[in-house]
């Protein structure tokens, strides 16, 4: 409800006037002397009925004459209806509005061929037009993206300037952070009318963690009214949520399974929806897959990598209303398979009876049915006589005699081109040839020196200890894996000198004595391991148990320096950094970054923790990002926000629950209608009164000629 005043009120003595048909009307009711005609009288009588309709219908035109007075005088006077003190200003009061515009990447939601972002650009400039020379305001994006804080300013052409240049971004908003920073800058202003303006569409991810607890400072005086664009109700959406692969490893030519994980959104179900993968920009397979509302749908591929490297990965799903989150980007760090030289020392004429049958099998127990990520290869010594060692990754010595000279030679330079080297001893093993040739020289190839065998006279099965916690080589036996590790029986094994160990040697598994059966050192350039028993199960039993397979992989795995992470960056969701933990030889390296959009970021390493750390800037964009840490290069992925897919609309009621005692307006937008705007403008009623004057002036005139 408003308050009725007058612009012109001095007109309003001019009300007077209405009395004049009244005075005429006093005058002419003056009685004139009676003279009595009884031949008239009878005439008289048969009138009365028609003199009282007479007498009615002047009253009435004496009615209509005193109103169109008045209404001519009121009229003259410009009446307005003027906004009560609930209203949202008065006219002559100054204002000062912030406009949050929502550029988050939800806003590219299209309906019609229309985004979301182009009518809420559209209603921000309504509200910027609602502006008066007195007034000041500012706009803020939803996302900041690391802008410094503006002033008010009273130009309203720059600040509708300001909103042409935004653009909608990848990255996820924060609310909180806008609404503190609008309350900030009203504080400075001395308006008798603050306002804050929210643009935004119906997504409920901004509101998510909005409460007036979360701000630091909030002004109960202040009008929330919150701009709602674009389609309303349940709108459908689908994106790939994550990408998993089967196999921790990948290797080139070993096929593994690829499996998408898409969620849809919406609240009805989507039939036969086109799934891609492409790797390297090529399409390799595409499904239609079904997808329930609400609900999250794996579909998998089986595929193979012919190349090593890094290789980049898309999941494209058939295009829906929300376009830039139906791609997926993952790099999958591909290697070449490990090639294992197994020289066997004892070798049989049947398989099993083999000393590198049980390894074999450790190192690929696919073998029957398709390639894995080792590629065992057994020879006997004379055999690796004539090979060429570096076509190897790792050469593994089962219960060999004493090697000569030239293999000892042909190890040398195969652990100095970094080689992985793995010692399995056995009742072929000399020890003190082994002491004179592989230990006690310059060259050597033995992490310890070797006592005489231990026979073990104990028939129960023991639980092995784990000497160095947290190695790569050891992490399947962790907290829940020292289980693995039980039941061992160990009936012999040659045993070491641990009080002569060279610095760069340790012992990783032990018997409950102490004595080591597992140890490390170093070759030249190579990892050196050592079992002080057989690869078999003629002098203990660990072939035949759980912990034979991981602890075989896992330490041809680090023979061959593959235990550091195969990428050096993850991949990320927007607007997630990308973190790298650099090695020794990496700390004066020059650092590079580039983004999807060929920008190029140099990063320098930190010290944190004791480690040697890089960390990119926030990512923006989603798409590869290219690294190049020295002459090491890599490729990381970013990808769109999670929750900015999610288009659950909220509801205006939940934004009133969250800021109670606050005036709050909701208005739901269309293009092609106004804004309500924020002030309510008085509205002139002269022209009503005009045209009521206007029509008892026509009724009055009718009712004249009648009279007549």
């Amino acid at each position: 409800m408003g308050w009725l005043s007058f612009l012109n009120p001095a007109f309003l003595w001019g009300a007077l006037a209405a009395s004049i048909p009244v005075i005429i009307h006093l005058i002419n009711r003056r009685r004139a002397r009676t003279v009595r005609f009884p031949a008239v009288k009878f005439v008289l009588r048969s009138e009365r009925r028609v003199a009282r309709k007479y007498r009615v219908k002047q009253w009435l035109l004496l009615a209509l004459r005193t109103l169109i007075l008045f209404l001519l005088t009121t009229a003259l006077a410009e009446p307005v209806l003027r906004p009560d003190v609930g209203d949202l200003a008065e006219i002559n009061q100054t204002r000062a509005v912030v406009l949050i515009l929502d550029n988050s990447m939800s806003m590219a939601y299209q309906t019609a061929g229309t985004q979301a972002w182009e009518l809420a650009k559209e209603a921000a400039a309504l509200v910027l037009q609602e502006l008066r020379p007195q007034d000041q305001g500012a706009v803020l994006p939803l996302v900041v993206a690391g802008e410094p804080p503006q002033a008010l300013s009273g130009d309203r052409v720059w600040l509708m300037e300001r909103v042409g240049e935004l653009a909608y971004t990848y990255q996820a908003e924060d609310l909180v952070d806008s609404l503190q920073q609008a309350y900030t800058l009203l504080k400075t202003s001395d308006a008798a009318q603050k306002e804050i303006v929210v643009v935004t569409d119906r997504t409920r991810a901004p509101w998510v963690g909005v409460e007036p607890a979360t701000l630091k400072s909030i002004d109960p005086q202040v009008r929330l009214t919150v701009i709602s664009v674009g389609p309303t109700g349940a709108l459908p959406n689908t994106t790939v949520r994550e990408v998993r692969l089967d196999q921790q490893a990948i290797v080139a030519g070993v096929r593994t399974k690829l499996t998408a994980q898409v969620t849809n959104y919406g609240a009805e179900d989507r039939k036969q929806a086109p799934v891609r993968l492409l790797i390297d920009g090529k399409t390799l397979d595409q499904r239609l897959l079904d997808l329930p509302k609400h609900t999250t749908t794996g579909v998998a591929f089986d595929v193979s990598f012919d190349q090593p490297g890094y290789r980049e990965g898309m999941i494209a799903l058939g295009g829906d209303a929300l376009p830039v989150d139906d791609q997926f980007y993952f790099v999958v760090p591909v290697k070449k398979a490990l090639r294992v030289l197994l020289i066997d020392g004892d070798p049989r004429t049947t398989l099993v009876a083999s000393e590198t049958f049980y390894l074999l099998n450790a190192l690929n127990p696919e073998r029957a049915f398709r390639p894995g990520p080792m590629q065992p290869r057994v020879v006997p010594v004379e055999e690796a006589e004539r090979l060429r060692l570096g076509d190897f990754d790792i050469v593994v010595l089962a219960n060999v005699y004493s090697p000569s000279q030239d293999l000892r030679a042909r190890l040398m330079d195969f652990a100095n081109q970094g080689g992985g080297l793995w010692w399995f001893l056995g009742d072929h093993v000399d020890p003190a040839s082994y002491n004179r040739n592989l230990f006690d020289v310059p060259t050597r190839l033995l992490p310890a020196r070797l006592g005489p065998p231990l026979d073990r006279p104990e028939a129960h099965p023991v639980t092995l200890q784990v000497q160095a916690s947290g190695h790569p080589l050891l992490k399947p036996f962790g907290d829940k894996g020292q289980g693995a590790l039980a039941g061992v029986r160990v009936r012999r094994l040659i045993s070491t000198e641990t009080s002569s160990l060279p610095p760069a040697s340790r012992v990783l598994l032990a018997l409950p004595d102490g004595r080591p059966l597992l140890l490390e050192g170093t070759a030249g350039k190579a990892r050196v391991l050592l079992f002080t028993s057989t690869a078999d199960v003629d002098w203990n039993e660990l072939a035949v148990t759980t912990s034979y397979l991981p602890l075989i992989q896992t330490g041809m795995t680090y023979l061959a320096g593959r235990d550091a992470p195969e990428q050096l960056a993850t991949d990320v969701r927007l607007p997630q950094p990308l973190a790298f933990k650099l090695a020794e030889t990496q700390k004066e390296a020059l650092i590079t970054v580039v983004d999807p959009q060929g920008k190029a970021t140099r990063l320098f390493p930190q010290e944190r923790e004791g480690q040697t750390q890089a960390e990119s800037p926030a990512t923006q964009w989603p798409g590869f990002y290219r690294i190049s840490i020295g002459e090491e290069t890599a490729v990381a992925a970013g990808n769109t926000p999670l929750q900015e897919s999610d288009m659950t609309a909220f509801q205006p009621d939940e934004i009133r629950e969250k800021f109670p005692g606050i005036p709050l307006a909701f208005v739901e937008w269309e293009r092609g209608r106004p804004i309500r705007p924020p002030q309510v403008e008085p509205t002139s009623l002269a022209g009503w009164f005009l045209i009521g004057l206007l029509a008892l002036m026509l009724v009055e005139g009718v009712f004249a000629n009648r009279l007549r």
